[in-house]
């Protein structure tokens, strides 16, 4: 995960979305087991917006990028509404 601080946006243009997703991201956790490799965690972030090759989340008051690679999946947010 990137800090939107800590990017180097100007060859990328961000594109807000107009209504944010909810996605669950395979984040990896520091740890290493043999034989499977990083271990990774799901974790739910709302993406805010894009650009070529990450998606832009809010984090409680942090803006980060992650990975487009690590999306596992979109999560629905309509019971989240009401």
């Amino acid at each position: 995960m990137l800090k939107l601080n800590d990017m180097k946006t100007k060859s990328r243009l961000f594109t807000p979305y107009e209504h944010p997703k909810l996605g669950v991201f395979s984040i990896e956790t520091g740890g290493y087991k043999l034989p499977t490799g990083w271990l990774c965690k799901d974790m739910d972030f709302l993406i805010i917006g894009e650009d070529d090759i990450s998606y832009i989340c809010q984090e409680n008051d942090e803006i980060i990028a992650i990975h487009k690679s690590s999306l596992v999946k979109f999560k629905d947010m309509q019971l989240n509404l009401f």
